[in-house]
């Protein structure tokens, strides 16, 4: 327990706290302090070699790709221009620097100077600066548009992409490379945009240089007068550093809210559909298309309401984005001063000729330029390396869009003939053997069988992975309504499947979305959800404080920390964050509450829709995290709702399940040992029945 005082963190204090919404965030910020600390600017250099001849191919799909954006083809269309003006402005400025120059040169010698030209010329000067400024401030606002569309089209096509690969291509090493456990399909979006403002920053660099190079030749070598060049430096840097007095990123204290449901929702899909863990309900439900297809449209929707959203690890920045007038002000001010310095020595001279050298003046406009030119010479090589190590990378994206899943897709429409699928669906495995190893001399899980349901790590789970054709069969046959599986179309096998896993997938989204997906068709129907929540045993949910607006993981995380300055109110003290409730719509469930969840979104798919073409439920261990008498309403429940399905238990724990089955089938090692209902096998007194008298000891 802290020994310093509490002390709440009030929003609706307005004296200490700020209020700021940026996009979909609520950011509440501590402003009772007034430290601050100064930050001289950073001069980062990244040095990579150059190597882009192999990168061409990549570099052509994307510009192919970015301008098939329609509503970014104006914008990339003003940006080049806008970027090649504000690389030629540095060398106008030049040349407007030995206009006055060669005025001064004039004035010396003739003892006079037109008075309006050098008011043209001065103001040309200052009006270069800013226009460099306006032009960036312009160029800015292009890339800004263009930066969040391209990320967010190249967003939607990686998880379109991910969202179909079925599990072996999934898993293997190429998706995994480039998804990862991050689930950063953000940071490939963000490399397409650095890529294209690469190209154009580049151009535009190359651009400056040459034509400073033009210009520097023709500059006549001179220095300033040291007091005057003193004076205009200092005050331009006072200019600057009270510019640069910003607090620290993670200083003071800070709160940020979200509860935008298109956001929610939009990021909790995203990492479904990049979460390994969710991959088996992915396939096996059919979800890949839906899923990606209801990020589009959540991300579209946002888009229109909140342009220009920022990502949930660019919170920490929010302040940093939101610039100030102040700021902008300070810019404009501090920029003119290098122009107002050479305008008053101009002016010394033509009054003074005998009091300021000429060669003082002419070496401190060579000394000046010569810098500039240094900077972009080297800032252009950094360019040209730094392009290189994005196109190469950008070769590593556009791979993940050419990789191709492992299960090829059958021709044959399923079922066939129409068959009604109420009435259930026949499974055979025909010598069956299976290998979850890719090697030829891998250990089989599954040898020779037709079908199995047993003991723990006998094969029956493997069974369920095969029926779903998560993956395919070693050796053998499976056989569907007499169709061998391999030649049914995927989609239609497992649009009449449902399936509930024992490693089943909880979702980042809220109750009700996790169960609305056992159908997607009807994902927003309440009623239905409701229902399904009912025959799952979920009923608990309606006892929490959100009911179905409840999350189990919540897909972005609301944030509060303090680390308040010295002279803060907040200094010294434990900060409660408390009137902020925040996370307060995520609750952690038991395994029994999940597994209930689980079930209802099965019951959604097979037992609620009422266009429901479901005639096989496949159930790994259903009741492993059930109490006995939620195990007992379950299987009754099973019962009654079955009618003509075709319903298959993977199991170790006997006992109403198994009394009542059509068929058992004793499995062991991934042999079929017995086989036969539940009377049959307890007369033949062999494994079986074993095992069902050391389980009925317990009761006894």
């Amino acid at each position: 327990m802290s020994d310093r005082p509490k002390v709440l963190f009030d929003p609706d204090d307005h004296y200490v706290v700020k209020h700021t919404r940026i996009g979909v965030w609520n950011h509440y910020k501590d402003i009772s302090y007034s430290g601050r600390n100064f930050n001289l600017p950073l001069l980062s250099k990244i040095r990579l070699v150059v190597e882009t001849s192999q990168q061409t191919q990549y570099v052509t799909r994307m510009l192919q790709d970015v301008f098939s954006i329609s509503e970014c083809r104006p914008y990339l269309a003003l940006l080049a221009p806008l970027k090649f003006a504000q690389a030629t402005v540095p060398a106008i400025s030049l040349w407007y620097s030995s206009q006055m120059l060669l005025m001064v040169e004039k004035a010396m010698v003739e003892r006079t100077v037109s008075t309006e030209a050098l008011l043209w010329t001065a103001g040309g000067r200052i009006a270069a600066v800013l226009a460099q400024r306006l032009l960036g401030e312009a160029a800015n606002h292009v890339e800004t548009f263009l930066q969040e569309r391209i990320e967010e089209y190249y967003s939607v096509r990686v998880v379109q992409a991910v969202a179909k690969f079925d599990l072996p291509t999934f898993s293997g090493t190429k998706v995994q490379r480039r998804v990862g456990r991050r689930h950063n399909s953000s940071i490939y979006s963000q490399l397409t945009w650095n890529a294209v403002a690469s190209v154009i920053e580049t151009i535009a660099t190359a651009i400056r240089v040459s034509s400073q190079f033009g210009i520097v030749f023709n500059v006549l070598r001179g220095h300033q007068d040291a007091a005057v060049l003193g004076l205009v430096t200092s005050v331009k840097f006072i200019l600057e550093a009270f510019n640069t007095f910003k607090p620290m990123r993670w200083e003071g204290v800070h709160v940020y809210k979200v509860d935008d449901k298109d956001y929610l929702c939009k990021e909790g899909l995203r990492s479904t559909i990049l979460d390994p863990k969710s991959r088996k309900d992915i396939v096996a439900g059919g979800l890949g298309d839906f899923l990606w297809q209801e990020y589009k449209r959540r991300a579209d929707s946002l888009e229109k309401r909140v342009p220009g959203n920022p990502n949930q690890w660019e919170i920490t920045m929010l302040n940093d984005r939101a610039g100030t007038w102040r700021n902008k002000l300070l810019d404009y001010a501090s920029d003119p001063f290098d122009a107002i310095a050479q305008i008053y020595i101009c002016y010394r001279v033509i009054h003074s000729p005998a009091s300021v050298p000429f060669s003082l003046a002419t070496l401190q406009l060579v000394n000046t330029t010569l810098s500039s030119l240094n900077r972009g010479l080297f800032e252009l090589g950094q360019r040209i390396n730094h392009l290189s190590e994005r196109f190469k990378k950008l070769g590593d994206f556009y791979e993940l869009f050419d990789i191709r899943n492992k299960l090829e897709d059958g021709i044959i429409s399923f079922p066939v003939n129409t068959v009604d699928l109420s009435r259930g669906v026949s499974v055979e495995f025909k010598n069956v053997s299976f290998s979850y190893s890719n090697d030829s001399d891998g250990e089989l899980a599954l040898k020779n069988v037709s079908f199995e349901i047993g003991e723990n790590g006998s094969g029956k789970s493997t069974i369920l992975n095969l029926i779903t054709r998560i993956y395919d069969v070693t050796e053998g046959q499976i056989l569907i309504n007499g169709l061998d599986i391999r030649t049914l179309k995927l989609d239609d096998v497992r649009k009449a499947t449902a399936v509930l896993f024992q490693e089943y997938a909880m979702f980042p989204l809220t109750l009700g979305e996790n169960i609305g997906l056992g159908d997607p068709a009807h994902a927003d129907d309440m009623d239905m959800i409701q229902e399904a929540a009912k025959l799952g045993g979920a009923d608990f949910i309606d006892t929490l404080p959100y009911k179905f607006e409840t999350y189990i993981s919540r897909p972005v995380d609301e944030i509060g920390y303090g680390r308040p300055s010295s002279n803060s109110a907040f200094s010294g003290k434990e900060i409660d964050f408390t009137k902020f409730k925040l996370n307060d719509d995520k609750r952690d469930l038991s395994g029994g509450q999940k597994q209930r969840i689980a079930l209802s979104r099965t019951f959604m798919k097979s037992l609620v829709s009422p266009s429901s073409k479901v005639g096989l439920l496949l159930f790994d261990e259903p009741s492993a995290a059930l109490d006995p008498k939620a195990e007992h309403t379950l299987f009754t429940r099973l019962r009654e709702l079955r009618g003509n399905k075709t319903m298959v238990f993977s199991t170790h724990r006997f006992g109403k399940l198994t009394r009542h089955a059509d068929l058992i089938l004793y499995v062991d090692k991934g042999n079929v040992l017995e086989a036969g209902n539940h009377v049959s096998l307890m007369e033949r007194n062999g494994e079986y029945a074993k095992f069902w008298n050391l389980q009925a000891e317990d009761f006894q």
